[in-house]
């Protein structure tokens, strides 16, 4: 890929400077009742502000679009609007989300004050919808492949991630001249029972449900070593 590109990609880092956590990369994790994951590192996404690597794009796009936007929709998985409601409360736009039924997420979403509709009524239709498969939403999320160019040592072979990530992943590592294999995992992939627990008692980290089925994925692969977004 040309160096063009890398410099596109550096510009949305750039952007995104300030507002990204400096999200950790932990190498062989001890998962509590299953031993040490050996030959996998974990990228741990799910402390990023709004919980998972979607925040990345949601906030790039709106930083991209500063001022025009005053009322944004958060739709999709609850990952998705998490990350939505985070990317808004931060750039001072008033976002409106379905309620989730768990009261949990409801809470969260409150705490970032967006306004909640119960999905009988649905969503206002004057909202602004950020379409995740736009250029300043993907450039936001390919600054990750970037991170992982930079951060996994020589050995990697391989990189886990959930399906919806993959590509703009696969760009920025392109980008950045590290070409990894990409094992994107299907959204239909439920994560191995009990996973969770272990890595919150290992890790002390409770990913989405998406990164905890790419890591059942990669736990199950003989692809070592690798990384895995969770």
């Amino acid at each position: 890929m040309s160096s063009g590109r890398r410099r596109v990609l550096e510009a949305a880092a750039a952007r995104l400077r300030g507002a990204l956590v400096a999200t950790p990369l932990l190498g062989e994790p001890l998962l509590v009742g299953r031993g040490v994951a050996e030959g996998l590192r974990l990228k741990l996404e799910c402390l990023q502000c709004g919980g998972s690597a979607w925040f990345r794009g949601a906030m790039h796009a709106l930083a991209r679009r500063f001022g025009s936007i005053a009322r944004l929709a958060a739709e999709g998985d609850a990952d998705c609007v998490r990350a939505l409601a985070s990317a808004a409360a931060l750039q001072r736009v008033e976002c409106h989300a379905l309620a989730p039924a768990d009261a949990a997420q409801r809470a969260v979403l409150v705490a970032l004050g967006a306004v909640l509709h119960e999905a009988q009524a649905g969503l206002p239709g004057a909202l602004a919808r950020l379409d995740r498969a736009a250029p300043d939403f993907t450039e936001g999320l390919a600054t990750l492949g970037l991170e992982l160019a930079d951060e996994l040592p020589s050995e990697i072979v391989a990189v886990f991630v959930a399906e919806e990530f993959a590509a703009a992943v696969g760009d920025g590592l392109q980008a950045a001249g590290r070409p990894l294999a990409l094992i994107a995992v299907p959204a239909d992939r439920s994560p191995d029972p009990g996973l969770a627990d272990a890595v919150l008692r290992g890790a002390r980290v409770l990913p989405g449900e998406r990164g905890l089925a790419a890591l059942s994925a990669a736990l199950a692969s003989p692809l070592r070593p690798a990384a895995v977004l969770v």
